[in-house]
């Protein structure tokens, strides 16, 4: 039972770390994506 928990809690771990990593990546995309647009808009 003791064993079942720590894997739960490791898994956890690793899940929120690897969604965090996620968020930042995603987050760095959606900007570049925007100030791309941005610099789009402007040549147009």
């Amino acid at each position: 039972m003791s064993d079942k928990f720590v894997d739960f809690r490791t898994i956890f771990l690793l899940n929120s770390y690897s969604t965090d990593l996620y968020i930042k990546k995603y987050r760095q995309l959606k900007y570049k994506s925007l100030f791309i647009r941005s610099e789009i808009l402007e040549t147009l």
